[in-house]
């Protein structure tokens, strides 16, 4: 017996090892596919010869493809990276897919503007709105997310109850590029009686390009607490070469500078170089124009000399990027991004479900126009009798601003 457990334990130990080979066998594979074996001094050399410095702590290197020619769909900018409302805001859908989502309302551009989630058990009430106002003449949006209950009617659900837990401030360029974006919360961690400036995202371009991007967290309303950057760079024929970057996307923080370099005439393949900035170091660019970049600077967060600054052939400085310190929250800002907001005043602004009576309505002309039957004017009297004091569902007057709450579909 003894023997015949000697032997199955030898039995398992080796198959163990003949698996644990194999895997490393497809690991192997896998890695070869999708990235390229790290460099020796000489190979980089050849390829990048200026990065050859003491500042530059190099990393690894990838090979990666592209369906076009520009490598700059190999990395997400930080707003397509941090928001969750990326899509929203600039996916059009066509009719055949605006009719699988029967929870969201769509602009007349096919863009999402209402959206509703919510558990399907109907003993769960918790459910969460997101809603997008666009002003396409401005170039401005506001996006809201709203924390709602869902109760029944009839055979049916509405929501109501709405709490209006925090709202964003979008700024575009007039081809739609995010500019800028402010966001605001309720203090007191989202249930305060106001609305305070906590954080925003905003990009600079250069001519069609992103040229720099930053997101950052606010602290009693202008002191900026902590931020990530980054900041592109482009050849003479307008293709992405690098890439420098800090902050919480950053391994432990560190400044990181990436470079694209070509590898087949085609255009579609690449070889991205990762590495740490070190020490001070200063990379010349195409156009004559230089970048400094000073990681002791951002490690020891000093306020006084500038992380990265870029400057031009003739000596002009165009950016200096501070730690915790944002250009276009100094002096000069509409003091009005800074300062705290009513929810009320925010919610007076939303025509989203809310509805202003004209004269010759009543609650069931408007419920047949909003809802397509007039029995749901009972609901609407239901929703707002508190609100704008209705002594009947008979006597509304002209002017007044009534909720529509929305309907969950059969």
């Amino acid at each position: 017996m003894k023997h015949f457990h000697d032997n199955r334990h030898k039995f398992i130990q080796v198959s163990g090892m003949f698996l644990f080979s194999v895997l490393l066998s497809l690991c192997a594979v896998f890695n070869r596919t999708e990235k390229a074996p790290n460099p020796d001094e000489a190979l980089i050399e050849d390829l990048t010869p200026d990065r050859i410095s003491p500042g530059l702590a190099f990393v690894d290197v990838t090979v990666c493809r592209t369906d076009g020619d520009d490598p700059s769909e190999l990395t997400d900018t930080l707003y397509n990276y941090n928001s969750g409302w990326y899509e929203d805001f600039f996916c059009r859908y066509d009719d055949a897919e605006m009719a699988q989502y029967s929870h969201m309302e769509f602009d007349d551009e096919g863009r999402a503007a209402y959206s509703l989630h919510f558990d399907e058990s109907p003993h769960v009430t918790y459910c969460e709105e997101r809603v997008i106002e666009r002003n396409d003449a401005a170039h401005t949006a506001r996006r809201y997310y709203y924390k709602s209950e869902k109760l029944p009617y009839e055979d049916r659900f509405y929501i109501t109850n709405r709490y209006l837990f925090d709202f964003y401030d979008l700024y575009f360029t007039e081809d739609g590029r995010v500019l800028s974006q402010l966001e605001y919360c309720r203090n007191d961690l989202g249930w305060g009686d106001c609305f305070i400036l906590t954080g925003g995202y905003w990009a600079d371009y250069k001519e069609d390009r992103l040229s720099f991007e930053i997101d950052y967290n606010v602290w009693d309303e202008t002191s900026v607490v902590w931020y990530n950057f980054r900041y592109y760079e482009y050849d003479e024929n307008g293709t992405l070469t690098n890439i420098i970057y800090g902050g919480d996307l950053g391994d432990d923080q560190d400044l990181t500078f990436l470079s694209f370099e070509e590898l087949d005439d085609t255009g579609h393949e690449w070889a991205l170089y990762t590495y740490r900035v070190r020490q001070d170091y200063t990379f010349h660019c195409h156009d004559g124009s230089t970048i400094s970049i000073y990681p002791r600077v951002w490690e020891s967060l000093d306020r006084k000399h500038p992380v990265l600054q870029k400057t031009a052939a003739d000596g002009t400085v165009e950016l200096a990027l501070y730690r915790e310190t944002m250009p276009h929250l100094d002096e000069g800002t509409d003091a009005a991004f800074r300062s705290t907001l009513s929810p009320w005043v925010v919610t007076e602004a939303s025509p989203n479900h809310f509805y202003t009576i004209q004269p010759g309505d009543c609650l069931s002309s408007i419920s047949e126009e909003y809802y397509g039957d007039s029995r749901y004017a009972d609901l609407i009297y239901q929703e707002n009798c508190g609100r704008i004091y209705m002594r009947s569902p008979d006597l509304i007057l002209p002017g007044k601003r009534i909720y529509l709450p929305f309907l969950v579909p059969e």
